[in-house]
């Protein structure tokens, strides 16, 4: 791995600061580990730590959605589930006061839907939302900041414009999960557990940005299968390819680097998608 970037398992509590409070994304499991630094997450539209909470009973009949690309797949962002987004926030005269969809130091933001961790026009706006979908949210005062607004950019009383794309669903329970895409099919014998892979990769978040590649380096990752020294997508979902094979990984943060993330371009509770290549496997002995 590079000097930035280790495979090694990492998870501590990270916080996620939302619109109404500050508090932490649920992780039913996770897979503890040593290594690796901390970032923290902000929430959409947070500009200042003295944001004030919408209503508890907020009234949703202003509420506008309009769907600007459908998503696709089967999955449906569902109440309890974990959103992946990519969002800019405006004010109705077109003022934008935050975003993470631009720069180059942006990450997806991660939340709990229905939570109420977010202002209310977003926990129920994106209800209904599938893999790749944009959506507008025009979000009436009572579901967003009030009449008390969130530092200098929102005043009160203002009614927030919203652009979100939805990346990925992490589903109740799928917080662990990993997926596999053969894109190249290998030879010979399928590598397992205790045998030692060498292998070229490279490491993206859900954006496209790269974080890591062996190939930049022109160097071979090692990799010995079920010895609990990698991040759990590796260390398990490895187990099985050939040589020669190359498959698109797709970890959810707990295969991943978890709650804590990885230096400051893995965010917490980042899922991530490797591109891995199989060049040599040495045999257990």
């Amino acid at each position: 791995m590079s000097k930035t970037f280790t495979l090694g398992l990492v998870v501590v509590i990270a916080s996620v600061i939302a619109g109404c409070g500050s508090s932490k994304v649920d992780a039913s499991t996770s897979t503890s580990g040593a290594n690796g630094g901390s970032t923290n997450s902000e929430a959409p539209g947070s500009t200042s730590t003295t944001a004030a909470a919408a209503p508890t009973v907020p009234d949703a009949k202003d509420l506008k959605i309009a769907d600007t690309k459908p998503g696709a797949g089967k999955l449906v962002l569902e109440k309890g589930d974990l959103a992946v987004v990519l969002y800019t926030g405006k004010l109705t005269n077109g003022k934008e006061f935050d975003s993470n969809a631009r720069g180059t130091d942006k990450q997806p933001y991660i939340f709990e839907v229905g939570a109420g961790r977010v202002i209310a026009g977003w926990d129920q706006g994106v209800l209904g939302m599938k893999i790749g979908g944009k959506r507008n949210l025009v979000v009436p005062p009572s579901m967003g900041y009030g009449e008390a607004g969130s530092g200098e950019a929102i005043p009160g009383g203002a009614t927030l414009v919203f652009d979100i794309e939805l990346l990925e669903i992490i589903k109740k329970g799928g917080y662990n999960d990993y997926t596999k895409k053969i894109v190249k099919e290998g030879t010979g014998e399928p590598a397992k557990k205790g045998d030692t892979i060498a292998v070229h990769y490279t490491g993206t978040l859900l954006t496209g940005k790269k974080f890591d590649s062996s190939r930049d380096r022109n160097e071979p990752y090692k990799v010995t299968l079920g010895a609990g020294g990698v991040i759990k997508g590796w260390d398990i979902g490895l187990i099985g390819i050939k040589k020669g094979e190359r498959r698109i990984m797709r970890l959810m943060p707990g295969a991943a680097y978890g709650e804590r993330g990885m230096g400051q371009d893995i965010g917490p509770n980042q899922p991530l998608e490797f591109d891995i290549e199989c060049v040599d496997i040495t045999r257990a002995k």
